[in-house]
C-alpha cells in the first residue's frame, strides 16, 4: 500500500510540472516539456521563429536574438560557417560543429574547447547559451522548475548607473576596506512626529493625540588597516510611549519607567577582519536589571563584550574583505556566489537600480570647487522628482505582488504623494576621489491626512499629519598613530549564543 501511494504521488507531481494532453480513447497520451525560455536582467529574450532547446545535455538558443540582446553585432559568414559577434574591442567567433572557439579581448585571444559547438538546425544558428553568456562575463543561472535560463549582466547595471549618477557611482567605487587606516567622526538627528485628530471616543485616545520619537546620536570611528571600531552615545526621547500607556491603562507602568525621561545609551562597538562585531554598553545593562531576567543576563555578560558574526545579523555570509576593491565588486561577488537568483529576483533587482539611478541622477547634481582643489557635491531630491519616483516604486511593487494597480488607484495615490512636502539633500566634499565629509538631510510633512473615509454624523472625519526629520553626517580622515589608537580585539567575550543559551545559575556552575 505505502509503495503504491508513494507511485500515485510521483505520478501527480510528475503532472504538474509537464502539460498533459488527453485525446480520445484510443489514442495515447501526448506530453509536452515547458519550453524554455530565457531572461536577460530580467527581460524576456524573444525568439519569434526558433526556440532554444537541449541538445546532449547543453542549452543552445538561436545566435541572433541572444547576441543582439546582449548589445553584439552579429554577422554569420556563409562560406566558412563561422558566427562572430562582436563588441568594442571583444569578439566571439565559432564555426558550425566545431568544438573551438576563439574569444578575443583587447589585443589578447584565446581558444576555448566547447562540449557542444554551435549548430544549424531547421535553418537556424545555434549557439551553447553558458558558453556565450561566461565569456561576456555574464552569470548563467538554470532554473530547472520553471526550465528558464536566467543572464545577470552586471557590467550592462554599472553602466546604466555610470551614464545617470556620477554620486552613485562613486560611492559604490570607493574601497571595501581602504588600504589605509582612517578616522573620523558621525553625527545624527532623527525627530518623527504623529499628531492625531477628531479621533474617535471608542480609540480610547483624546480626541487630538500627539506623539514624537527623537534620536540623537553622536560619536568617533577608526579603521586601523585591519579592524574597526566606533564609539557613540546615543539619546533617545520615547517618553511618548511611556505617556500613551499610561493613559490607556490608567497606571504608570514600572516596568517603562526608564522611558518616561531621555534615555543615554553608551555603544563600544569593534569589528574584526572576520567580520565579526564585539558589542558593549553599561547603560543597556543597567536596562536589563530593571527586570528580573534581564538582571540575570546582566550577570552573565558581566564586564565582557558580546561578539555577534555580523552574517547572523544580515542573514548572508560576507566574503573575505580582500578578496575584492570597492564595494561594487563585494555586489558583485554576491550575484556571482548566487546560484539560486532567478528571473523575478533579477527584474527586482533591475528595477530598483534603475530607480536609485533616478534618485541619485546627474540632473539633480551640481559641484562647485574649493581653494583645495576639493569639490562639494551637493544633490537635491525635491517633492516633484519625489513624488514620480515614488509613484513608480508603487507600482512596481503592486506589480510583483501580481495585484497591478487601476488607473484610479494610480490617481489617487499620485494625489496623496503630491500633497506631501518632500525635499532630500546630500552634501558630499570629494578629494583624489575620496569622500572626505558627507551629509544628508531629509525632511517630509504629509499634511493632515483622512484616515477614515467616513465619519459618525456630526464628527469630524479622523485626521493623521506626520513629519519628520532626518540628518545625518560624518567626515573622514587619514589614521594618524600618533593621535589615533589601533583598535584591539577584546579578549574577555561572551558569544550570543551562549548568552542567550544559559541562566546565570548555568553559568555559574559552568565557571565552578
Amino acid at each position: 500500500m505505502k509503495k503504491f501511494i508513494s507511485i500515485c504521488l510521483c505520478c501527480f507531481l510528475l503532472l504538474t510540472t509537464i502539460g498533459v494532453f488527453a485525446v480520445e480513447d484510443d489514442e495515447m497520451f501526448v506530453i509536452t516539456q515547458k519550453p524554455i525560455t530565457v531572461t536577460y536582467n530580467g527581460d524576456s529574450v524573444l525568439f519569434p521563429d526558433a526556440q532554444p532547446i537541449i541538445q546532449n545535455g547543453k542549452t543552445l538558443v538561436p545566435a541572433r536574438a541572444i547576441m543582439e540582446r546582449a548589445k553584439l553585432a552579429v554577422d554569420f559568414d556563409a562560406e566558412t560557417r563561422t558566427v562572430t559577434a562582436a563588441k568594442d574591442d571583444f569578439s566571439i567567433s565559432m564555426t558550425i560543429d566545431n568544438n573551438i572557439a576563439t574569444v578575443t579581448a583587447g589585443e589578447v585571444s584565446r581558444n576555448i574547447t566547447l562540449e557542444e559547438p554551435a549548430r544549424i538546425i531547421d535553418d537556424r544558428t545555434y549557439v551553447p547559451i553558458r558558453f556565450i553568456g561566461e565569456s561576456m562575463k555574464v552569470k548563467v543561472n538554470w532554473n530547472a522548475n520553471y526550465r528558464e535560463v536566467v543572464l545577470i549582466d552586471t557590467n550592462e547595471w554599472k553602466q546604466e548607473i555610470a551614464e545617470s549618477s556620477e554620486l552613485l557611482t562613486m560611492l559604490l567605487d570607493m574601497p571595501a576596506k581602504p588600504d589605509q587606516g582612517t578616522a573620523g567622526n558621525f553625527s545624527g538627528d532623527i525627530s518623527l512626529g504623529y499628531e492625531y485628530k477628531n479621533l474617535p471616543a471608542d480609540s480610547g485616545l483624546p480626541a487630538d493625540t500627539y506623539l514624537h520619537f527623537d534620536f540623537n546620536v553622536t560619536g568617533t570611528d577608526v579603521f586601523d588597516g585591519k579592524n574597526s571600531g566606533a564609539f557613540a552615545m546615543v539619546q533617545m526621547d520615547l517618553s511618548s510611549i511611556y505617556n500613551l500607556v499610561t493613559y490607556m491603562t490608567g497606571e504608570e507602568p514600572a516596568e517603562l519607567a526608564p522611558l518616561a525621561e531621555k534615555m543615554m545609551i553608551d555603544l563600544d562597538m569593534i569589528v574584526d577582519s572576520e567580520w565579526n562585531l564585539y558589542l558593549k554598553s553599561g547603560a543597556l545593562l543597567e536596562l536589563l536589571k530593571t527586570s528580573e531576567e534581564g538582571a540575570e543576563l546582566a550577570k552573565v555578560i558581566g564586564d565582557r563584550y558580546i561578539k555577534i558574526p555580523l552574517s547572523d545579523l544580515t542573514g548572508f555570509t560576507f566574503p573575505d574583505a580582500n578578496s575584492y576593491e570597492t564595494y561594487w565588486e563585494a555586489f558583485e561577488a554576491m550575484i556571482e556566489a548566487d546560484d539560486l537568483m532567478y528571473s523575478r529576483s533579477v527584474a527586482e533587482l533591475d528595477q530598483k537600480i534603475a530607480l536609485y539611478a533616478k534618485i541619485f541622477h546627474n540632473d539633480l547634481l551640481t559641484k562647485t570647487t574649493r581653494y583645495d582643489g576639493s569639490e562639494n557635491w551637493k544633490l537635491t531630491l525635491d517633492a516633484k522628482n519625489f513624488t514620480n519616483i515614488a509613484l513608480e516604486m508603487l507600482c512596481l511593487d503592486a506589480e510583483r505582488s501580481g495585484t497591478p494597480l487601476s488607473e484610479a488607484e494610480i490617481a489617487e495615490h499620485k494625489e496623496y504623494i503630491g500633497n506631501i512636502a518632500f525635499q532630500m539633500t546630500i552634501k558630499a566634499t570629494v578629494k583624489d576621489e575620496n569622500l572626505t565629509k558627507s551629509e544628508v538631510l531629509l525632511t517630509f510633512d504629509t499634511g493632515d491626512v483622512t484616515t477614515e473615509e467616513q465619519a459618525a454624523d456630526g464628527e469630524k472625519a479622523p485626521t493623521l499629519r506626520t513629519t519628520g526629520t532626518i540628518n545625518l553626517g560624518s567626515s573622514t580622515r587619514k589614521f594618524n598613530s600618533y593621535q589615533d589608537k589601533k583598535v584591539s580585539i577584546p579578549k574577555k567575550v561572551i558569544t550570543l549564543e551562549e548568552l542567550l543559551g544559559f541562566s546565570y545559575a548555568d553559568y555559574q556552575a559552568l565557571n565552578s
